[in-house]
């Protein structure tokens, strides 16, 4: 990984309002720029997995670091999800937790969530954090950080807290990582469903996260199923 000192700046570009980060990271790419955190105050357009929808109102975070593709041992969502949870935790009243493959739960509802996008040699990393509203016009729980509304909370400032770290994050050996998510994982034992399509869904119990970062569930007569993207879904 080109570990020049603009990749390890991270420089910041915040806007007031972009259509959605991820977007003005590929223009910020395509114009020469070898890295940084694109960061809204709202988005229009901004989406999630599957390109769902993700309601932007001003307040909560909306960002996209962008680098060139490093080299990163197991699943990348989950050296993403370890990072922000270290940074959110502090905030949370212990109430955080993992969902995988790359959500963070407040009490059981979604809290923040990870995009993973490529273009050419570069690596797009879209995080949105629900800071002071949880968008309910959607089809699962949400919380958010903080639900005081004196608590005056400075982007930028929030920005540089998400920055710290973040390279080392990615570079992080993945069985420490792993070992982090697993200890914080919702779920873990329950039963569970995953749709890996529109056609196919795997029930059965949690089990955890293999050594790739695989989610495992067990299936009926004890089987143990392997499965390495779909959507997560308990009834808890």
């Amino acid at each position: 990984m080109d570990d020049g000192k603009n990749i390890m700046n991270f420089p910041l570009f915040l806007y007031y309002s972009l259509s959605s980060t991820m977007d003005q990271a590929r223009t910020l790419i395509g114009q020469g720029q070898l890295s940084g955190l694109v960061v809204a105050y709202t988005q229009t357009q901004g989406h999630g997995r599957f390109n769902r929808p993700w309601i932007s109102p001003e307040g909560n975070f909306y960002g996209t670091f962008f680098l060139k593709r490093p080299q990163i041992e197991g699943a990348l969502s989950l050296h993403v999800a370890a990072h922000l949870f270290k940074k959110l935790e502090p905030y949370s009243g212990g109430l955080l937790k993992f969902k995988w493959p790359n959500d963070l739960l407040l009490g059981g509802a979604k809290v923040s969530g990870i995009l993973l996008e490529r273009m050419d040699d570069f690596l797009l990393v879209g995080m949105g954090i629900n800071l002071k509203s949880s968008p309910q016009n959607i089809d699962q729980p949400t919380a958010c950080l903080f639900d005081d509304p004196g608590i005056t909370i400075e982007l930028a400032q929030f920005c540089d807290v998400i920055k710290a770290g973040f390279l080392e994050s990615l570079n992080a050996p993945f069985s420490t990582v792993r070992d982090f998510c697993l200890g914080r994982m919702w779920g873990l034992n329950s039963p569970c469903r995953v749709k890996i399509s529109a056609s196919e869904t795997v029930e059965g119990i949690c089990k955890g996260i293999d050594p790739t970062g695989a989610l495992l569930v067990e299936v009926e007569g004890g089987q143990i199923k392997t499965i390495r993207a779909g959507d997560l879904e308990f009834d808890l």
